[in-house]
């Protein structure tokens, strides 16, 4: 003997059913709407330039082009001491990023806020490749072919990786940077110097960048604007592995490699942005299915 559901039931089921109709709609108009609208929200200003706070002080870059940056500049404390240039993004202007110089003022360095143009004018927008002819030979190793340039920019990688694995876990001021990032209040009231181990990794995050940009300049062009697919993988990287875990990010950076490899060898190297941001789309639905899961448990079990 079947049973008909309870109208009140039913009713509950019509009005979920609108729900996601109504929230599947939502998404795609808002997906079609940040399709057309991405360059006015991506490349926009905020207003007039206002004038910078002592130390710092407006100055004028003249461009070979005929046009005029403006950039704000604070000397360093001694003659011969270091200038820190900062190119800022897209969005807002120069004195949206004036709280970052203070740091580095703090510890005696001079400070060049330049608009993001600025990249252009120094380094002008060609595309460019590390192309030495020892780096584009191949290295056969029995039935295996390798180019040397790869070989070397893995070899470089993990090697930076297992030095900066052994400073962060086995030496002192790793553990000090460790309990700063954790809880940079107790870490002070425990005698850590917090702004010392902040300056520091600061430091090191702006040398490893370097670094890796010139790694990946021997396998990809590079050009000024060619940042947005980095910052997709390095997402995609932090919600596989996390933030801190060294061993972790670099199963998952091998992870995604062979993710990326095979999808090429698939459908050709023009999808290889489309494969990471679906990577990117299918992780944050993997995490957001989980958050939801752990916070009805939790609410279960209150």
């Amino acid at each position: 003997m079947s049973s008909k559901p309870f109208p009140l039931r039913k009713r509950m089921i019509q009005i979920v059913l609108w729900l996601v109709m109504f929230g599947v709609t939502g998404y795609l108009a808002l997906v079609l709407i940040l399709f057309t609208a991405q360059r006015h929200l991506l490349y926009h200003t905020q207003g007039s330039l206002p004038s910078p706070e002592a130390p710092m002080q407006a100055v004028s870059v003249p461009t070979a082009d005929g046009h005029t940056l403006t950039a704000w500049y604070a000397p360093p404390r001694r003659p011969d001491g270091l200038v820190v240039l900062h190119v800022h993004g897209n969005s807002g202007t120069i004195a949206d990023r004036s709280h970052k110089a203070q740091r580095f003022l703090t510890a005696g360095f001079g400070v060049a806020l330049l608009l993001q143009d600025g990249m252009r004018a120094l380094w002008s927008s060609d595309y460019r490749l590390i192309a030495d002819s020892p780096l584009t030979a191949s290295l056969q190793l029995g039935p295996v072919t390798l180019n040397r340039g790869r070989l070397a920019a893995a070899v470089a990688a993990l090697t930076v990786i297992a030095l900066l694995w052994f400073a962060l876990t086995r030496t002192r001021w790793g553990r000090a940077a460790r309990a700063t990032s954790l809880d940079a209040e107790s870490a002070a009231l425990l005698g850590i110097n917090t702004d010392f181990a902040a300056l520091t990794t600061l430091l090191l995050s702006a040398a490893l960048a370097g670094a890796s940009g010139v790694l990946f300049a021997t396998l990809h062009y590079v050009h000024p604007a060619g940042g947005g697919p980095l910052v997709m993988v390095s997402i995609v990287l932090a919600l596989w592995a996390g933030i801190g875990r060294i061993p972790s990010l670099l199963a998952a950076g091998i992870a995604l490699g062979l993710v990326e490899t095979l999808g090429v060898a698939w459908a050709g190297p023009g999808w290889r942005e489309t494969l990471v941001a679906a990577a990117l789309l299918l992780s944050l639905l993997a995490r957001g299915g989980s958050l939801a899961r752990g916070m009805t448990a939790a609410g279960r079990s209150r």
